[in-house]
């Protein structure tokens, strides 16, 4: 089951609830899933997985793969991300 945030600007006005689903709600508006009656998002997060930690991994992983290409990241994109985080 998959209850969306009908509060999100993408869902107004909420005259036709499936047309809004299928034609402007992203995924982002997600709020809570539960599969087979397991919670694994709530309040838009994943319940089963530490996001923090997995981030962190997937921006070491690639620094990783980077360095062993004798590459940078900040030489591969227009933008310094690195800067944001």
């Amino acid at each position: 089951m998959v209850l969306f945030d009908d509060q999100q600007p993408e869902w107004l006005p909420l005259y036709n609830p499936i047309s809004n689903l299928v034609y402007s709600a992203p995924g982002s508006t997600v709020d809570t899933v539960l599969v087979g009656g397991r919670l694994v998002v709530q309040g838009g997060h994943l319940t089963l997985v530490d996001e923090p930690l997995l981030q962190s991994e997937v921006r070491n992983s690639a620094e990783a793969i980077l360095q062993r290409m004798g590459a940078r990241a900040e030489s591969l994109s227009k933008w310094n991300l690195n800067s944001a985080v």
